[in-house]
């Protein structure tokens, strides 16, 4: 079926060159008609040139002539131009006889145009001439053109190679082409940059039917066969190849275009921008469709790695399935992150950035937490909204490159089901359950062997359950619950004759050694802004004997009777020198309506300690006195605490001075000796 040239493409430098080509065969064809009577030998340059600037009114001129009466049919000019306006290397002319004769339909058969070269003005020049011709219609079986530029259908070339068929010209200059094959060293396609672009075409209606269609672009190269809609710019490709492609920064380059494909396979592709790295791509897209930059595909395969190029985090070797549009993508992916494995279904929304996770499976992951992935989670958590449908967890170590963070994990396993967490914070919707089971964690050098935690987590209720908390040798449990918005909250902490040695680290300067048992239970009840104005409860901490490193207690019941004020850290720095012994230790404390109340006692080497103290959890103020005696020796020492907490003044106060032993006015003379001596 031959379907007529639209005026829409009118312009296109492609069908310029149709009617150019037709028009230089017509030009040929009204020679043919005298050119046997002209043959005179070889003299046939001169009468043509003659005859055609006569006829046409143009200065016509060529390097040489090649005709035959025994091939009457056939001329081929070298190096014809007309008034260095249209200009070509080479024309080959073959055309059907009988119709030179006519009126009406020119044929030819075959029409060759080697190197052909115009100005800007030839348009305007062939529609002035072809006024002079005798005919209505020209039909070109056969139309080559080589080493010619070429602008059409949005391609851009400086040289290429052209093969039309079944050409019909009509005199108001519409034209029609059933079929040709096009190729191009070099050039562009709606300014994306191509090599070695060819094609095979039928003409139906305003689109073309493409086969053995062939580029190189985007470092890759492309073939496939489909159809391309002249009018909208839209390939539409039945199959579709793209081996090793390139793209960068994104789809941009393709918004002046359109593509879809029902089978469009990939291999060895990469897509990057300034945030994400994806290569190796392999696999199939069906439903395929990039129209003004956006994507939409199914997508089955797999890839070397998916990379946040800020972040160094990759994730690699991947099997994926997914699908993909301008708001969403969905899907599963498998692969290997951190040394392990990991496999999750997904759906992200773009504009509202929610990322939905089921069936997050995590196994034999090393994570190493560096400054790259403590800055991706805290950028990502704070503002996206994730939803975890299910997550389970087995095998795992966690190793922490972080200064302020000096944490590992030997290995931890666990699951957690519905948890939400919006912008930053945790806020479901409904119940949310945690489990964890935890082998040797170490912070810095303090040591937890094992702990098991069950947590839930409901939009009302947090409630928390370590039923096994294992230190070196000994181990706590803990239990509890936190009303979130209103109701009864309590928190149970209990431990039974405790190594207190446990907690000895490089955190703390002093060392402890001995055994106690402890406890804390506390209620509070109401909204959760009045958790600790509501708290009641009790707590106690009982040692038989305790033995803590540097912290001379005794000190403060010897010296001189002058009274001293201290900070926190002035009055452990002052008592920093030898060990202290406390004996039938008994702390019993309690919490009244967001008040907490404290007395004990104990006993030094040598000396008893009670003590009792008030603190205000509303408004952080603290309270305490203390007294500590030796009957015997007859000292006694008055220590008082008061002002905020976290800044509180103490006043050490001696009462009597009956015994002279070490005291801090013993330090105070050691502090000055070393002054002088420095």
């Amino acid at each position: 079926m031959v379907i007529p040239y639209r005026r829409a493409h009118k312009k296109s430098l492609l069908s310029r060159l149709i009617k150019w080509a037709a028009i230089l065969a017509i030009f040929l064809a009204v020679v043919f008609s005298v050119l046997i009577f002209l043959f005179n030998g070889n003299k046939v340059k001169e009468p043509l040139t003659d005859f055609i600037n006569n006829k046409l009114g143009t200065d016509f001129a060529v390097s040489s002539v090649e005709f035959s009466p025994l091939y009457p049919n056939t001329i081929k000019l070298i190096k014809p131009s007309f008034n260095d306006i249209l200009s070509a290397d080479e024309i080959y002319l073959e055309v059907d006889l009988k119709t030179v004769l006519t009126d009406k339909v020119l044929a030819i058969n075959d029409l060759y145009i080697k190197n052909l070269r115009f100005k800007p003005d030839a348009s305007e020049f062939l529609q002035q001439k072809i006024n002079a011709l005798k005919f209505d219609v020209v039909k070109i079986a056969a139309l080559r053109i080589d080493g010619t530029p070429t602008h059409a259908y949005g391609i851009k070339a400086d040289n290429s190679r052209i093969r039309l068929y079944d050409i019909t010209l009509n005199k108001d200059l519409t034209y029609t082409v059933k079929e040709g094959n096009l190729s191009f060293n070099k050039g562009s396609f709606s300014n994306l940059p191509f090599k070695n672009l060819s094609f095979a075409f039928t003409r139906g209606g305003d689109s073309l039917n493409l086969t053995d269609f062939h580029a190189a672009v985007l470092g890759g190269s492309i073939s496939g066969e489909g159809s391309y809609d002249l009018n909208k710019q839209a390939f539409a490709f039945t199959r579709l190849n793209l081996n090793k492609i390139i793209i960068k920064d994104g789809f941009n380059p393709f918004s002046s275009f359109s593509i879809t494909g029902n089978d469009v396979s990939l291999n060895d592709c990469l897509f990057t921008n300034q945030e994400i790295l994806l290569s190796g791509i392999k696999g199939t897209a069906s439903s395929f469709s990039l129209l003004q930059g956006n994507l939409t595909a199914d997508f089955k395969g797999s890839l070397d790695e998916i990379s946040l190029i800020k972040h160094r985090l990759s994730l690699t070797d991947l099997t994926v399935l997914a699908t993909l549009n301008n708001s969403e993508i969905s899907g599963n992916i498998n692969g290997s992150l951190f040394e392990g494995d990991i496999s999750f279904n997904f759906n992200y929304q773009n504009k509202d950035k929610i990322l939905s996770l089921n069936k997050l499976d995590l196994k034999n992951n090393k994570i190493e937490y560096a400054s790259n992935l403590e800055t991706i989670l805290s950028e990502f958590i704070k503002t996206h909204q994730i939803y975890i449908e299910s997550c389970n967890f087995s095998k795992l170590a966690f190793l922490s490159h972080i200064r302020d963070l000096p944490l590992s994990i030997l290995e931890f396993s666990g699951n957690i089901d519905n948890l939400a967490i919006k912008k930053g914070k945790i806020q479901n919707s409904k119940a949310g359950i945690i489990n964890l089971d935890v082998n040797s964690l170490t912070y810095s050098d303090f040591l937890l062997n094992k702990i098991k935690l069950i947590a839930t987590i409901s939009p009302d209720l947090l409630s928390l359950s370590a039923p096994e908390i294992k230190f070196r040798s000994s181990d706590v449990s803990l239990s509890g619950t936190l009303a979130l918005k209103e109701g009864p909250s309590f928190l149970l902490l209990q431990g039974r004759n405790f190594n207190l040695a446990d907690l000895n680290s490089n955190l703390s300067r002093r060392l402890l050694s001995g055994k106690a048992d402890i406890e804390v239970n506390l209620q509070s009840f109401g909204s959760f802004d009045k958790l600790t104005e509501n708290m009641d409860g009790s707590f106690y901490l009982k040692s038989p004997e305790m033995l803590i490193s540097n912290l001379a207690l005794d000190y403060l019941n010897g010296g001189d009777a002058k009274t001293r004020d201290f900070k926190v850290q002035d009055l452990s720095a002052a008592l920093y020198d030898r060990d202290c012994g406390l004996y039938e230790l008994n702390l019993l404390g309690s919490v009244k309506r967001g008040n907490i109340y404290v007395s004990g006692n104990f006993n030094l080497s040598s000396d008893s300690v009670t003590a009792n103290m008030h603190l205000d959890l509303n408004t952080m103020l603290i309270s305490a006195l203390g007294i500590i005696e030796n009957k015997l020796e007859g000292n006694s020492t008055q220590i008082s605490a008061s002002n905020k907490f976290d800044d509180p003044k103490i006043t050490v106060k001696p009462l009597k001075r009956n015994t002279v032993r070490p005291g801090l006015s013993d330090l105070d003379q050691t502090e000055k000796s070393l002054t002088r001596l420095l």
